[in-house]
């Protein structure tokens, strides 16, 4: 698949676009560049990743949707801390992506251009505690076998200490993705706030 037709249609998994990218040498210079390198930051911008996007932006024009800028910009962040893509399914149900860190499992949620996390009456801002379990709950419950196997393993890996954690990565249209990584027990010191 092109990367072009990737990102411009948006709501694909993370390691299809990651492979689209991988093919791009500049890309795969970048990642060697950064590939690990922020591991261990909690919060920042990926300044390397500046070449990246503007390739991505220029080679897509206005096909480029701001979810699809906001996926490519998480799959940098995702990669220079070194998190392993899964194989969780891109249909929706309101998470974007699930990476894993050795036993860990990664929530990413994806925002590009000037897009923000959204809020909800019964479970609270996009990627609270509140709105993860409730994500989690719901994939429990679907009839379909792989949502609820992934609402089983996330669900498992919530009573977990240093099992699930959560991460934010906003990539602004003509700037660098921006992370921020939280572990479970962060999140819970207000559960209804990412």
């Amino acid at each position: 698949m092109k990367l072009g037709v990737a990102l411009g249609q948006g709501g694909i998994p993370s390691a299809l676009i990651f492979e689209a990218l991988a093919d791009w040498v500049p890309f795969g210079k970048l990642m060697k560049k950064v590939k690990g390198a922020y591991s261990t930051v909690k919060k920042g911008a990926i300044g390397e990743a500046k070449e990246a996007m503007e390739h991505i932006v220029k080679a897509n024009g206005k096909h480029l949707t701001a979810e699809g800028l906001g996926e490519a910009g998480a799959i940098i962040a995702a990669q220079a801390k070194n998190f392993k893509a899964t194989d969780f399914p891109s249909r929706y149900h309101g998470i974007d992506s699930i990476w894993r860190d050795g036993d860990k499992l990664i929530i990413v949620e994806a925002k590009g251009g000037a897009s923000a996390l959204g809020k909800t009456v019964s479970d609270g801002q996009q990627m609270s505690r509140n709105w993860i379990e409730a994500k989690i709950a719901k994939l429990r419950k679907s009839a379909d076998p792989v949502d609820k196997k992934w609402g089983e393993d996330l669900y498992t890996a919530s009573t977990k200490p240093g099992g699930l954690e959560a991460m934010v990565v906003k990539t602004p249209h003509g700037g660098v993705p921006e992370f921020e990584h939280k572990t479970w027990s962060e999140l819970g010191v207000d559960p209804t706030v990412f």
